[in-house]
C-alpha cells in the first residue's frame, strides 16, 4: 500500500517506484480518479499491461482510454446523479422534521466496467452520465 497525493503525476511516480521495488506485485487498486490515471500511466511506462491487473475508481477520458488500451482492467464507477438526488432528498426530509425516516447508510450504487461490458448501454450511462 502506498499513500500518494490525489494527483496523477505523483501517483504515476509513486506507483512506478513501488512496482520497481516489488516486481512480484500483480494487482493494483486505486481509490480515486487521479490515482487511477497515474497508476495506469506507470503500468504503460513499465510495459506491464499484461502482467499487472489494475482496478481504478471513478472515470474520465484517460481512464476509459486505459480500459481500451489495456493499462486499466476495470473501473468502479460511482453514480453522482444518485448521490446528488438522494442528498437533496435527505436534506429536504431533515428540514421538514422527517429526520427520523433517514437511513444511516444510503446506497448510491456503483458499477464495475471492464472491457467486456465497456460498450453496453448501462456502462455508457455510468461512464458518461452528463455528456
Amino acid at each position: 500500500m502506498i499513500n500518494t497525493l490525489a494527483e496523477a503525476q505523483q501517483a504515476k511516480t509513486d506507483t512506478k517506484e513501488l512496482l520497481e521495488q516489488h516486481p512480484e506485485i500483480d494487482v493494483l487498486l486505486a481509490f480515486n480518479e487521479p490515482t487511477s490515471v497515474g497508476a495506469a500511466m506507470a503500468i504503460q511506462d513499465l510495459n506491464s499491461e499484461d502482467s499487472i491487473f489494475l482496478v481504478g475508481f471513478d472515470s474520465n477520458v484517460a481512464s476509459v482510454d486505459g480500459l481500451q488500451d489495456g493499462s486499466v482492467d476495470a473501473l468502479i464507477v460511482q453514480n453522482p446523479y444518485a448521490m446528488g438526488y438522494l442528498g437533496v432528498e435527505s436534506a429536504y426530509k431533515l428540514l421538514n422534521g422527517q429526520g427520523g425516516e433517514l437511513e444511516k447508510i444510503v446506497d448510491t450504487s456503483t458499477q464495475i466496467v471492464d472491457r467486456e461490458n465497456l460498450f453496453s448501454i448501462d456502462s455508457q450511462k455510468a461512464l458518461f452520465a452528463f455528456e
